[in-house]
């Protein structure tokens, strides 16, 4: 069959998809397989059930789904507890040195702004970060999506936060091993597909299919279409690309039902981050700690089974009952079960008893004892010992706290310097950019942005202004430097910089011990770099220390005030001094009249 290049090119990327799906069947075997112990809402990865439908029926044990919710919660609060106490935004290191104070207020104005945007009810980032975590503490894999918002809402409500689950993507990975192919295959009803694509030409529309029309012309709004959305980079080479010529990377959305193209786009750099708890090497799909705990899981869940029926049957254990009828040949071993048993001798067979309990329960703390072994095992496989360390049955000093503290946080280093990467650092950077492209962290005085806010309405006072040193970077087309910095500053973040942080204070400790046998040690110490070392890599706010261009102002300063108090004391002395030489002389004249009298 011929295909038109248009055809060819939705051929093209269908079969990719299918072929990415292929090799992603065994991961979603076992993501079922984990969601059916730990995560039930989530089981419907290669099954499907109601909406509504009680599917905890047959699981006997909680363990790991409560391990889970910890885990995810606590990583949450340690990773990005809220905006505030997570990022900030710094002018780039090139300008940090001798930025003015004009550059400080305008980087705080930026990072109130940035927080302020993740913090909106209506951006959807706290409730989407948490199920982001859940899925990537059960599933070994999520993601977060950065979505532009358009229209009335896209200045008060600039950017919008969803999570992508481990069902609906399929991913391929650049050389560097960092996802940047994303193929997203989701369901969308008739109502949702024309109000989103129906119109043509808007945003890189192409209009909905015919057989989408029909059915809304029809009135079948909520019947289900199949929706494919494949965002990857583009390649130069490639005979069929797609998405705005302009742009790095492509994004499509088809119609897989009618095979038809809806919206052709582009982004200047990912809009969705995948991130993996672990992964092998030669895989491209996350494992978690739950896929690791499997074994433990199925087991305490058969324990947990089998403790409750042994329960049953020693609260109420089966009996035999005397009885001149036929048993049956069965015997009923379950909890408040009657057996029938002949017995011609009378009542001596059962001591002299018309009902006596069988019993078929023996010594359970034994089973009890692996029970707990295996509870603690699964909250350790999670990393809730080292994530929440509430024991305080031993006393520690001080020191022994912090050594503790500091390999917990060394032990968890991984998880969070993936998560940084992978997802933190290029969410915040979106964020900044899409802001920036819609003059909300800033303006070029004069420029085509302030004109264009001018003329939609906005104040002048509510317009930033983009300092000189800053418009340069921004205006520099053959630079590619970014005109700003991320700073973590979330407990995760102090954590990864505490190494740097103490080799700090211990240097500082020793150039303070050797000083009194060795004073020039201290002409080694930069003093100021020190501290705005202390501050950057703390989180504190960079509004607490002056600028480099205040500092040298203040110190020229103290300087001319010194230099005035020395010539003042010098004029003193020398006053003191022409004083005193001239008692002398008088003293020496006096004397030497005497002298002439006598």
């Amino acid at each position: 069959m011929a295909y038109t290049p248009f055809q060819n090119r939705v051929d093209c990327i269908i079969d990719r998809h299918n072929k990415m799906k292929i090799e992603k069947t065994p991961f979603m075997n076992m993501y079922q397989a984990i969601a059916y112990f730990v995560r039930a809402r989530r089981m419907d990865f290669t099954s499907t059930h109601t909406p509504g439908q009680f599917l905890t029926g047959q699981i006997w044990d909680s363990t790991a789904t409560q391990a889970a919710h910890v885990a995810a919660s606590t990583y949450v609060g340690q990773i990005f507890p809220t905006p505030d106490k997570t990022i900030r935004i710094d002018a780039p290191y090139s300008i940090r040195k001798k930025q003015s104070a004009e550059v400080l207020e305008y980087f705080d104005e930026v990072t109130k702004r940035v927080r302020r945007a993740f913090s909106l009810p209506t951006a959807g980032f706290t409730t989407s970060y948490d199920e982001h975590w859940l899925d990537r503490v059960v599933f070994g894999m999520s993601g977060m999506r950065v979505e532009n918002t358009k229209g009335e809402d896209e200045y008060t409500v600039p950017v919008k936060f969803r999570a992508v689950d481990a069902k609906r993507f399929c991913i391929s990975e650049n050389a560097s091993g960092f996802v940047d192919t994303i193929y997203d295959e989701h369901e969308m009803t008739v109502r949702q597909i024309v109000e989103e694509f129906g119109e043509k030409n808007v945003n890189g529309n192409k209009g909905v299919s015919k057989k989408v029309r029909d059915k809304y012309d029809a009135g079948k709004f909520d019947e289900k279409v199949r929706v494919l959305h494949a965002v990857e980079p583009k390649i130069k080479h490639e005979k069929y690309t797609y998405g705005n010529k302009n742009m790095p990377i492509g994004s499509i959305h088809i119609d897989l039902d009618a095979r038809f193209i809806m919206r052709e786009s582009g982004f200047e750099e990912m809009e969705t981050f995948i991130s993996r708890f672990w992964k092998d090497k030669s895989e491209i799909y996350g494992r978690s700690p739950a896929s690791e705990l499997l074994p433990e899981i199925i087991t305490l869940d058969g324990f947990s089974e089998t403790l409750i029926e042994a329960a049953e049957k020693t609260l109420g254990p089966p009996v035999a009952a005397l009885t001149d009828a036929v048993a049956g040949g069965v015997v009923d071993l379950s909890a408040n079960a009657i057996n029938a048993i002949i017995d011609p001798t009378g009542l001596q067979s059962i001591g002299g008893k018309v009902i006596e309990p069988i019993i078929t329960v023996g010594d359970m703390k034994p089973t009890y004892e692996e029970k707990a072994r295996l509870k603690d095992s699964i909250y350790t496989g999670f990393s809730v010992d080292r994530l929440l360390d509430l024991n305080n049955e031993t006393r520690m000093t001080l020191g022994e706290a912090n050594i503790r503290n500091e390999l917990r946080g060394q032990s968890l280093s991984n998880v969070y310097s993936r998560e940084i990467a992978e997802v933190c650092y290029p969410m915040v950077s979106r964020v900044v950019n899409i802001m920036f492209a819609k003059g909300l962290l800033g303006v070029v005085e004069g420029g085509k942005e302030h004109l264009r806010l001018l003329a939609e309405g906005f104040d002048e006072e509510d317009i930033l202004i983009i300092p000189n040193e800053i418009a340069k970077i921004v205006l520099n087309e053959n630079s590619d430097e970014e005109f700003f910095e991320i700073t973590f500053i979330s407990p995760a973040a102090r954590i990864l910089q505490q190494e740097t942080i103490l080799g700090i204070e211990r240097t500082l400790e020793y150039a303070i011990r050797v000083q009194p046998i060795a004073p020039e040690v201290m002409d080694v110490i930069n003093i100021d770099e020190v501290t705005r070392q202390i501050q950057f890599l703390t989180g504190a706010p960079s509004t607490l220390l002056r600028s480099p261009m205040e500092v040298e102002e203040i110190r020229q300063k103290r300087e001319q005030t010194q230099q005035m108090a020395l010539q003042l004391e010098a004029q003193k002395q020398q006053a003191e001094t022409a004083r005193a030489g001239g008692a002398a002389v008088q003293s020496v004249s006096k004397a030497a009249e005497t002298n002439q009298q006598q």
